[in-house]
C-alpha cells in the first residue's frame, strides 16, 4: 500500500505542525539515507520533538528513532549553518499546493521551502527571497533553482476552493464532458476530493450532460460543507484498516479488549510497548475525517494526530531499508579502503625492493673497485683528450676481447646521457650498473646508497599511511558488523511517550512513592506552584543552589527509606555536587511550611522559597546515584535510581558520583558502554538513545563505577 499526500492532507499536517512547533528552536539537523531530513526541535516547557521531512513524499513529526550519520552531508552542513539555534516563526502551506514554507530566525529570517510534488525539493531562501541552497538544482522554463537566483514558486492551479470559493460551477460543467474532470478543475483539490464531492452529493452519472438542477444544488451543498471544514480546520483523523488481514493474535487481542474498544480509546494504552497503534500493513487509507468509502465493514483507528498516523505508516516502510542501505554504503567504503591498503602495501614492497637493488649495486661496485675505477678513468681521460666516441668504443671492445679486467666490465655507453653501463660480477651473478663516467666510483656508489636510503625512508612513511588505513578499516568493519546485527534483528525502535513528571528530575522510592525535583529556578517554581499538594513533603539540600524536591505521598506517611531517597535526590541535584562533596545535609518540611512570597520589605529571587517552622534534617546524605536503562520491546527507558531495591528490575545500570569528567563526555561513555553490554537484538535500541537524554539526568561532571547488567 502506498500513500501520496494531497493538498488537503498537507493543509491538515501544516495546521497541526504550526500549533506544535511555532515558537520552537531548531537544535540540530540530520540528513539520512533516502534524502530524509530530521530536524531536532526543542520547545520551552514541552521538550524535544523530531520533525521528519522527505521532499517529494512527506513531512510529519516522528516518534521513531533512526541511526544518524556521524558526519553531515555538505547540504546538511549548510542547513545547520543557517538554521541551527534559530526560532521557528511560522509554518504555512502555499494556497492548496503541495508546498510548505517554514520561516525561522530574526527579522525577515530564512525560509525553508519543502516541495512535496514530483521528485521534491528542499530549498533555503534568504529574507530577500534569494536562493541560498537547494537539495536539487535545476533550471526550468518558468523558474531557476540555483544559488543567488530569485525563488519563484511553481505556478499554481487555475483555482482552488480556499482561494476562489464555490462560485462558477456551471462554467466548469459546461467546459468538460466528464463530471470528475469538471469538479477537479473547479475545486483544485485533486481527483480524490472530486470523487468525494460526487459521492457526498449522491451523483451516480459520469457525464456532465446528465447533471440535473437538483444535482447542482447537492454538489454546491457538499462543496460548501467541505469548504467550511477546510477553512475552520474541522479535522478528526482516521485510519482505515483492512479487517481481512487480521491475524489470529489480533483476533485474540480484540476479544480480550472488546470492552475497551467499545468505549473511548485510551491512546496511551494503544501506544503501549506491546504494539504499534495500528498495523501499517493493514492500512487502506489515512484521512483527515471519517468518510463513507467502503461498502464492506472495515476497521478504523483514530490517532491522536494526522502526523502520528503518517509517522507510523511511512516509518514502518523506511526503517529496514535505511539500515540495510547504510550497511551497503559502509561495505562499499570498506572495499575502497581495502583497495587503498593493498596499493599502499604494494608500494611499500616496491620501495624496499628498489632500496635492496641499489644497495646491492653499490656493493658490487666496491667489490670491483680497481677495475671499475680504471674503466671510468679511461673513458673520462679519452674524452678529455677529445677522442671520438667511436674510437673509445672500438678500443673498449678490443680490450674486452683481450681479457683486460677493466674493459671486461664494459657493456654499453649512452653518449647523450654521459652514462656507461657496467656488468659487475658479484656473488655468483652479474649485476648491471649504470654510472656517470664524469664522476668517480665513490661518488657513483654514494649516489646509489643515498637512493637506497630515500626508498627505505619512503617505506617507513608508507608504514604510517598503512597503519592509518588499517585502523580506519577496522573501524568500518566494526560499524558494518553492528549495522548488520541491527538489520538482522529487524527491531522497530519507537520514541517512548514520556509521563508528565519526566520533564523534571525524578525517581521512585522502594515503596513506590514518586519523588520529583526541579531542573532550574523556573522549574523549581513551577513544580511547587503546580504539583506540591496538601499531603506532599517538600525537601531541599541545606545549601544555597539546589533543586526543590517533593515527595508525592498519595496520602501515605513516607518511611525512612523514602525520606532518604528524596534527600539523596535533593543533595545530588545541588551545588554540593559541583563542589564534589561526598555528603551533604537536607531537610524536609510539610506543604504548608513552604511559601513563595517574601515577608514585607524583603525580596525572593526567582525559584526561591520561604520556609517557616521546624525542619526535619536528614544528615550526611551520600551524593551517589544510579543511572539505569530498562530495555523494552520498542525502546529503552532511562532513569535515575537511589536505592538498590529499585535496581532489581532494570537491565543495565552504572553508579555515578561527583567527579571531574565533563557531563557530555560521561554521557557518551555511558552510551558506548551500554552498547557493549547488550545482545545483538537490543543494539538498535541503545544506539537510538539521544546523548542529551543521558546528559539531562546527570547532576554535573561525574565519575562512573560499578557497571552492571542484570540477567533476567
Amino acid at each position: 500500500m502506498s500513500l501520496t499526500l494531497s493538498g488537503v492532507d498537507i493543509r491538515v499536517l501544516t495546521h497541526e505542525l504550526a500549533e506544535d512547533l511555532i515558537g520552537s528552536w531548531i537544535v540540530n539537523i540530520y540528513h539520512i539515507r533516502g534524502n530524509i531530513f530530521i530536524f531536532k526541535i526543542r520547545k520551552p516547557k514541552v521538550g524535544v520533538r523530531f520533525l521528519l521531512i522527505e521532499p517529494g513524499k512527506r513531512m510529519h513529526l516522528t516518534q521513531f528513532n533512526r541511526l544518524m550519520p556521524s558526519e553531515p552531508s555538505n547540504f546538511c552542513r549548510n542547513l545547520r549553518t543557517h538554521l541551527r539555534d534559530r526560532r521557528i516563526n511560522s509554518i504555512e502551506q502555499r494556497e492548496m499546493d503541495r508546498i510548505i514554507s517554514i520561516n525561522v530566525g530574526a527579522d525577515s529570517g530564512i525560509t525553508i521551502i519543502i516541495e512535496l510534488f514530483g521528485q521534491g525539493n528542499l530549498i533555503m531562501v534568504s529574507g530577500q527571497n534569494k536562493i541560498l541552497t537547494a537539495l536539487h538544482y535545476r533550471k526550468m522554463r518558468d523558474r531557476d533553482i540555483h544559488p543567488g537566483k530569485k525563488y519563484e514558486h511553481m505556478p499554481s492551479t487555475e483555482r482552488d476552493i480556499i482561494r476562489n470559493g464555490i462560485s462558477d460551477l456551471q462554467k466548469y460543467l459546461d467546459a468538460n464532458k466528464k463530471i470528475i474532470i469538471a469538479l477537479n478543475s473547479w475545486l483544485g483539490l485533486g481527483p480524490y476530493y472530486s470523487r468525494y464531492i460526487a459521492r457526498q452529493a449522491g451523483i451516480s452519472t459520469k457525464k456532465t450532460a446528465e447533471i440535473t438542477e437538483e444535482d447542482i444544488v447537492s454538489i454546491l451543498q457538499a462543496a460548501k460543507e467541505l469548504e467550511s471544514r477546510l477553512l475552520n480546520f474541522d479535522f478528526s483523523p482516521v485510519v482505515y484498516l483492512d479487517s481481512e488481514m487480521e491475524s489470529e493474535s489480533d483476533e485474540e487481542i480484540a476479544e480480550e479488549d472488546e470492552d475497551k474498544l467499545d468505549g473511548e480509546i485510551n491512546y496511551d494504552e494503544q501506544w503501549s510497548d506491546e504494539s504499534l497503534p495500528f498495523n501499517p500493513e493493514r492500512v487502506l487509507k489515512i484521512l483527515p475525517w471519517e468518510q463513507s468509502l467502503y461498502e464492506e465493514e472495515v476497521e478504523t483507528f483514530q490517532p491522536m494526530s494526522y502526523s502520528d498516523a503518517f509517522d507510523v505508516f511511512f516509518s514502518s516502510q523506511e526503517t529496514e531499508e535505511e539500515i540495510s542501505g547504510e550497511t551497503e554504503e559502509l561495505t562499499t567504503a570498506e572495499e575502497k579502503l581495502q583497495t587503498q591498503l593493498n596499493k599502499q602495501n604494494e608500494h611499500k614492497q616496491n620501495l624496499l625492493i628498489e632500496a635492496a637493488i641499489k644497495r646491492r649495486e653499490a656493493d658490487a661496485l666496491y667489490n670491483n673497485f680497481t677495475a671499475a675505477t680504471e674503466l671510468l678513468s679511461t673513458v673520462y681521460n679519452a674524452r678529455k683528450n677529445k677522442m671520438e666516441w667511436e674510437d673509445i668504443i672500438e678500443r673498449l671492445d678490443i680490450g674486452k676481447e683481450k681479457g683486460i679486467a677493466s674493459a671486461s666490465l664494459y657493456n654499453e655507453i649512452l653518449v647523450r646521457e654521459a652514462l656507461i653501463i657496467l656488468e659487475l660480477p658479484f656473488e655468483d651473478e652479474i649485476i648491471k650498473s649504470t654510472l656517470d663516467f664524469r664522476r668517480t666510483l665513490n661518488e657513483n656508489a654514494n649516489m646509489l646508497y643515498e637512493k637506497a636510503k630515500k626508498s627505505e625512508k619512503k617505506a617507513k612513511g608508507a608504514d604510517i599511511a598503512i597503519d592509518r588505513t588499517t585502523k580506519n578499516l577496522e573501524i568500518l568493519n566494526s560499524q558494518t558488523d553492528v549495522l548488520k546485527k541491527i538489520s538482522d534483528a529487524q527491531t522497530v525502535v519507537l520514541k517512548r511517550r514520556k509521563s508528565w513528571f519526566e520533564k523534571w528530575h525524578w525517581t521512585n522510592s522502594p515503596d513506590g512513592s514518586l519523588i520529583i525535583a526541579g531542573r532550574d529556578a523556573n522549574s523549581n517554581e513551577l513544580l511547587v506552584k503546580r504539583y506540591l499538594d496538601d499531603d506532599d513533603l517538600f525537601l531541599h539540600a541545606d545549601i544555597q543552589g539546589a533543586a526543590a524536591t517533593i515527595i508525592k505521598t498519595g496520602g501515605k506517611i513516607p518511611n525512612e527509606n523514602t525520606l532518604k531517597c528524596a534527600a539523596t535526590i535533593a543533595v545530588s541535584y545541588s551545588a554540593a555536587w559541583k563542589l564534589q562533596r561526598p555528603t551533604a545535609d537536607a531537610y524536609a518540611v510539610e506543604n504548608d511550611q513552604v511559601s513563595m512570597s517574601a515577608p514585607t520589605g524583603q525580596f525572593l529571587p526567582k525559584g526561591g522559597f520561604m520556609i517557616y517552622g521546624k525542619k526535619q534534617f536528614i544528615k550526611n546524605v551520600a551524593l551517589e546515584l544510579y543511572l539505569y536503562a530498562i530495555i523494552e520491546k520498542h525502546w529503552v527507558k532511562l532513569g535515575i535510581a537511589v536505592h538498590e531495591e529499585n535496581l532489581k528490575y532494570v537491565d543495565l545500570f552504572v553508579k555515578i558520583t561527583p567527579g571531574s569528567i565533563k557531563r557530555g563526555q560521561v554521557s557518551k561513555q555511558i552510551k558506548k558502554k551500554f552498547l557493549s553490554m547488550v545482545d545483538d537484538k537490543d543494539m538498535a535500541k541503545i544506539k537510538s538513545i539521544d546523548i542529551g537524554d543521558i546528559a539531562q539526568l546527570l547532576p554535573g561532571d561525574c565519575k562512573t563505577d560499578n557497571w552492571t547488567k542484570r540477567e533476567k
